[in-house]
């Protein structure tokens, strides 16, 4: 049986015996981040299995009507229960907030890339601001 002596290391850090993970320093509430708002809550585990994301942003459930009861509803009623569909304008923030997704709202330079964009560039179309002078010295 081996047991270590306190006189058996032979360079100090070993002498560290094992302590608790640092504690976070506390950030006054006006310095916050949104990241250090969102410590420690949870995702709904609900939501994000009954909820379809698309890449595209679009959030898809499936409809209700199809657990019993099958044998009163007619087969094209059956076949349009199965299929999913979007979740209705309204819906959007309260799903948000429970799947944890942050929608950041659009800069200017969205909106300046949306107008004078690559494929634009190569037909000469918006590269001009209308007052005679061009975008890029062209």
């Amino acid at each position: 049986l081996l047991v270590a002596k306190l006189g058996d290391a032979d360079d100090a850090e070993a002498l560290v015996a094992m302590g608790q993970v640092p504690r976070r320093p506390h950030v006054r509430i006006a310095n916050r981040t949104h990241k250090e708002w969102l410590r420690g809550r949870r995702r709904n585990s609900a939501a994000r299995k009954r909820f379809l994301i698309k890449p595209d942003g679009t959030i898809w459930r499936r409809q209700p009507g199809l657990r019993h009861l099958k044998s009163k509803k007619s087969p094209n009623h059956l076949k349009r229960l199965k299929r999913m569909v979007r979740i209705r304008r309204c819906e959007y923030k309260r799903v948000n907030v429970l799947l944890g997704i942050r929608i950041r709202p659009p800069k200017a330079a969205d909106y300046i890339m949306r107008k004078f964009n690559a494929a634009r560039a190569k037909d000469h179309l918006g590269m001009s601001d209308d007052v005679g002078v061009a975008m890029w010295g062209v």
